[in-house]
């Protein structure tokens, strides 16, 4: 089949100087020009079980991994400019706790934030590991405990899966559908395939002239996509 548009990023920050953040992290500006693109092109930017589900061409989706606070903070409103939404990939073990002082990563009252503001939580495993590198008992666990924990923290189904530094195997994939998973993700840099379950994404982050070369990959990859067709008048 064939996928929809799929952009991923992991921080939502203003211009950084840090050399360690130059793929990691993307301007709000940035992000909110990359969402002005995709719906000046005709494409409505959804969730990305939504965009799966979309009948037709004309949705497209950005998302956000690890689950960092400023996604929150930055990416709603950046998203929200151009009519937007996003998903954003949880670890489960990095949520912060209640009561918890005020850090990077999201808790479990803003991850309800994003749901409200109509964004998608996906799992992105219990701890980020290299999953074919575990055992499949170990790589089960990963997988089915953080859609189960995930699930009981946010009272809501979690449909989609994005694969810790986008690796993953045969075991890996059947081991996300047999959890229940509807897709998963990985990143255009591991390849990708057809099916639901091996969904490729362009990396989209950084900032001087990596934003200008992200930007230009973006504008090339939306000329291959096609706009809702307009009925006739």
């Amino acid at each position: 089949m064939n996928h929809p548009l799929m952009g991923y990023y992991h921080r939502v920050q203003p211009r950084s100087s840090d050399p360690s953040r130059r793929g990691l992290a993307v301007d709000p500006e940035s992000l909110r020009q990359h969402a002005r693109l995709i719906r000046q092109r005709g494409l409505a930017l959804r969730t990305v079980s939504d965009s799966l589900d979309a009948a037709g061409p004309g949705a497209a989706a950005l998302s956000f991994d690890d689950g960092f606070a400023d996604n929150l903070e930055y990416g709603v409103d950046a998203l929200a400019s151009e009519g937007g939404v996003g998903t954003v990939y949880v670890v489960v073990s990095a949520i912060r706790t209640a009561g918890g002082p005020a850090g990077e990563m999201l808790s479990l009252k803003e991850l309800r934030q994003l749901a409200a503001a109509g964004w998608e939580i996906g799992s992105h495993s219990v701890s980020h590991p290299r999953l074919p590198e575990l055992s499949e008992a170990d790589q089960r666990a990963q997988v089915r405990d953080s859609k189960r924990q995930l699930e009981d923290l946010l009272g809501a189904a979690v449909r989609s899966f994005a694969y810790p530094y986008g690796l993953y195997s045969p075991v890996t994939v059947r081991l996300v559908q047999e959890a229940g998973y509807a897709n998963a993700v990985t990143t255009a840099k591991r390849g990708g395939g057809t099916s639901r379950f091996e969904i490729p994404r362009l990396s989209l982050g950084g900032y001087g002239f990596r934003a200008v070369k992200q930007s230009l990959k973006l504008r090339l990859r939306l000329l291959f996509e096609r706009p809702p067709a307009v009925a006739p008048s």
